[in-house]
């Protein structure tokens, strides 16, 4: 059991999305969290102080001040304090006894107090209904559905909205890290672009300029929602690259259907990494590899036999289920916590 202490003036009433996961899981009555996390009144008796809302969303309201003013009292204290940050960017803790839950950034720049999270998506099964395993092709086959614009114009309104933003934060108006150009709509074009030309692979691109199609209605929402999750049923691998952040949602909706993702690694960090061994469960390209995307693609698919690519179909399912999901990811990682509270006994 983990014991937490958060500020309770520090518990805004703002938007869900701006309330740290484990605490918005907390406040409901029929948690399964209660049975390994406990919210007590008393910083000197917790064994983790956190901040109840993200980090930058506080930072935003005013509250910066009051933010510093508690973490010193958890410094004082000798306590460690949990803090989220959401968003694309995310952003470093502002002190050293802090551990950072974040959904990306660069893996280079973490050290050990820093966990992944992974973006929480809604059951795909409940959209498409449960996925059977497909049967190994001859040749790979790669689905794509998405935001995929290779032209100039789009190039031009990537990097202004990159310059608009580091300038913001420079200025301090913005708290996120200060951010590397990655057009990510102009390079997803590129690579796919080398997968659709490559007659070892057999790809099923949908390119969109828009994301989500520019869907502005909910009947158009569901359409785009079914016929992204068609794509990745019909192919046996998924072709996963970050977005605006670094960081794929797509790689976990990939996992939640039962199949393979292709992972271009830009310097992301995946979660649980001392525990899940990546490589067999996904086929990751390192980017400055990419010349050689479609041999390594190639050359994983004809290392596994009919029968392990069944059965590796399952356990990226079972995966997700395992360790993705909100409830089983915080799970996860309360055993973490418990063991890092061990190993200081």
């Amino acid at each position: 059991m983990i014991t937490l202490y958060y500020d309770s003036n520090l518990r805004l009433q703002g938007p869900t999305y701006q309330v740290f996961p484990l605490l918005e899981e907390l406040e409901k009555a029929n948690s399964q969290l209660h049975s390994v996390y406990k919210l007590i009144g008393s910083l000197n008796d917790c064994d983790y102080a956190m901040i109840p809302m993200s980090l930058q969303y506080l930072y935003v309201k005013g509250f910066k001040t009051r933010v510093h003013a508690f973490l010193e009292q958890c410094e004082k204290a000798s306590k460690a304090v949990l803090v989220f940050s959401g968003g694309d960017y995310g952003m470093k803790p502002p002190s050293t006894n802090c551990i950072s839950i974040r959904l990306g950034g660069k893996a280079s720049s973490f050290n050990h107090k820093t966990y992944i999270m992974p973006p929480f998506i809604n059951d795909p099964f409940d959209w498409a209904g449960a996925e059977e395993p497909m049967k190994k092709p001859l040749q790979p086959t790669v689905g794509f559905v998405g935001h995929s614009d290779g032209s100039t114009i789009k190039y031009i309104k990537e990097l202004a909205s990159y310059l608009k933003g580091n300038f913001g934060r420079m200025l301090g108006v913005d708290s996120t890290e200060i951010q590397s150009f990655y057009p990510s709509s102009i390079k997803r074009f590129q690579y796919l672009k080398k997968l659709e030309n490559d007659q070892r692979v057999v790809s099923n691109f949908i390119h969109r300029r828009k994301y989500r199609a520019g869907a502005s209605y909910e009947s158009d929402r569901t359409r785009t929602q079914m016929e992204f999750y068609e794509n990745i049923r019909k192919n046996l691998y998924t072709f996963c690259l970050r977005g605006t952040g670094n960081f794929s949602v797509r790689f976990y909706e990939t996992l939640a259907m039962g199949r393979i993702p292709l992972l271009i690694n830009t310097d992301c960090e995946l979660p649980f990494r001392d525990e899940i061994s990546w490589q067999e469960h996904a086929v990751i390209v390192n980017e400055s590899e990419i010349k050689n995307m479609v041999r390594i693609l190639v050359e994983f698919h004809q290392g596994i036999s009919e029968e392990k690519c069944h059965a590796l179909q399952q356990k990226n399912r079972l995966l997700w289920e395992k360790y993705f999901q909100k409830d089983t990811f915080f799970m996860n990682l309360q055993r973490q916590l418990q063991s890092n509270i061990l190993k200081k006994l």
